[in-house]
């Protein structure tokens, strides 16, 4: 059979995994939603939570329990912000799939498959991009949902672009380097997007952990107060029943009564010690452990910045090899109908 302490503090994690699931679910029936939202619900929603918690808590000395409503929460958080992310990927899908629902017709139609389709295909590929930044601005996925719509549509562009006898061989080779170089470039905006996530959950557990150890400093002090005050009583009852045995003579009785009182502030010292170096030894777990939290986050974050700067290394060299084909072009005289024409201006979707 479970203890008193075991039992009281399980119900103590319940209670505040409740008030957290309680808040988090509201706000679930309003997805997809910015991920500054999330953050500021989950931290005002973990305090509530952890107050909870503290109220019921029942001799947590080690801090098991209250280490137990930790990583309930941040499993929670980890659900909603995957809720979240499912939610914003839906919606920015959907305004994709309406927004090119013209651009789909002509391609069945072939509509594009004629001179200057090229031309025709990037600039109403330049109105969908527009019009989605436009009313995705704040979307968690909106940067990775939009390369994902980029890779799919690279074949058509590319066979639309060798389809069009307006260009040039070295225009479409242009064109081609370029287009290369806008999709990378998008690559880099969802990379950003997956560091900014990050950022953004590593912010919310420095808060949180900040907040924790705040209320359970606060809760100490509250409860050192508390058994500080039930002692002076002790000994005032002890100290009262002394003097009132010595008024009636009874010295033996007296003496019994001193040592009791003796023994009291003895065991009370004793405890008092006791105490804080748990508590300390408590805090010092807690945060050894937010060490190594920000120690993991800290690698993933260089990781990600690695593959960023790679991204960037990879925009660069092709900028250079798209700057070698203009060059070459511009060198060239060779009087294809597009040297000067529309074609350039519309070579990428930039």
């Amino acid at each position: 059979m479970e203890d008193k302490a075991a039992v009281e503090n399980k119900a103590a994690v319940e209670d505040g995994v409740g008030v957290y699931r309680s808040g988090m679910e509201q706000l679930k029936q309003s997805f997809p939603v910015e991920l500054t939202l999330i953050t500021s619900e989950h931290q005002r929603l973990h305090t509530e939570a952890v107050q909870t918690f503290m109220k019921r808590r029942f001799k947590d000395d080690q801090g098991e329990y209250l280490k137990s409503l930790e990583e309930h929460i941040d499993q929670h958080l980890d659900q909603y912000l995957l809720h979240n992310e499912e939610a914003s990927k839906k919606r920015c899908q959907d305004l994709l799939t309406s927004l090119s629902a013209d651009m789909t017709a002509r391609l069945q139609k072939g509509s594009y498959a004629k001179p200057r389709g090229y031309v025709f295909f990037c600039q109403h590929m330049e109105t969908i991009v527009e019009k989605y930044n436009r009313q995705t601005a704040t979307s968690v996925k909106a940067k990775e949902v939009l390369e994902e719509f980029f890779k799919n549509k690279h074949v058509e562009s590319e066979a639309i672009r060798q389809a069009d006898v307006t260009l040039s061989k070295q225009r479409k080779r242009i064109c081609e380097e370029t287009e290369k170089v806008y999709l990378l470039r998008q690559k880099m905006k969802s990379e950003e997007e997956k560091m900014n996530k990050l950022e953004a959950k590593m912010k919310a557990d420095k808060e949180s952990f900040e907040e924790k150890m705040r209320q359970i400093e606060g809760k100490n002090k509250e409860e050192k107060k508390r058994e500080e005050e039930e002692f002076e009583k002790v000994l005032e009852r002890k100290m009262r029943e002394q003097r009132e045995v010595l008024e009636k003579g009874l010295e033996s009785q007296a003496e019994k009564l001193k040592q009791e009182v003796e023994e009291t502030k003895t065991k009370h010292e004793e405890t008092k010690v006791m105490q804080a170096e748990q508590f300390e030894l408590m805090m010092e777990k807690f945060r050894k452990e937010r060490q190594q939290q920000e120690k993991r986050y800290e690698e993933t974050m260089t990781m990600m910045n690695q593959q960023y700067q790679q991204t960037m290394i990879e925009i660069r060299q092709q900028n250079e090899r798209a700057l070698e084909e203009m060059q070459h072009s511009d060198s060239e005289s060779d009087g294809d109908s597009d040297s000067d024409g529309d074609g350039e201006s519309h070579c990428t979707i930039l």
